[in-house]
């Protein structure tokens, strides 16, 4: 019992605990994954609600937007492909139409994570390997900072209000079109 409690004793003052939510330390460190694309801005003011519109840095972006196809349906999306852009993703948009999403363009195929922080609309992803193939879809709850992280690496993710792929009859292994006339990232 004894042994029990000088154990906990040391590891309470060696800082053992959970570790941060991912984007919290610095992604310049070896073996780490960037920060999520949906979790930057803002980190130590927020509200209850997890916002920090009184901020700054709690306005949504709006990017140029690029015609896919997917499903024999065609959507424009949103492209985001630097590093601030992938990082700011959706957060603080409340006017997502039915149709509206943002697809998040990486220089390379890597396990990619993303989470909610700072967004308030619920979203579905889609996990989009190099030859534009739809791997994996995950539901992402709003405002979550656990979120989700794909089960191989993709150098493409497209996110879409919650139900979007399952409403239109959308899969893994269905091609996504269009994916020629991305602009390259930075």
């Amino acid at each position: 019992m004894v042994w029990l409690a000088v154990t906990c004793t040391l590891w309470a003052i060696a800082g053992c605990g959970p570790e941060p939510p991912p984007g919290s330390r610095s992604p310049a460190s070896p073996g780490e994954l960037p920060a999520p694309p949906s979790a930057t801005a803002g980190a130590g003011s927020e509200r209850r609600d997890g916002t920090d519109r009184g901020r700054p840095g709690g306005e949504p972006q709006y990017l140029p937007r690029v015609e896919l196809e997917l499903g024999g349906r065609r959507i424009a999306v949103e492209v985001a492909r630097t590093p601030e852009q992938r990082q700011r993703g959706l957060m603080f948009r409340t006017d997502l139409g039915p149709d509206d999403g943002m697809l998040f363009v990486f220089p390379s195929a890597q396990p990619q994570h993303f989470w909610m922080r700072n967004t308030p609309s619920p979203l579905s992803i889609a996990f989009i390997d190099a030859d534009g193939v739809i791997v994996e879809i995950l539901d992402m709850e709003p405002f979550d900072e656990v979120g989700v992280r794909s089960r191989r690496p993709v150098p493409l993710a497209l996110e879409m209000p919650r139900g979007w792929f399952a409403r239109n009859g959308i899969a893994p292994g269905e091609r996504v079109r269009g994916l020629e006339r991305l602009p390259q990232p930075r």
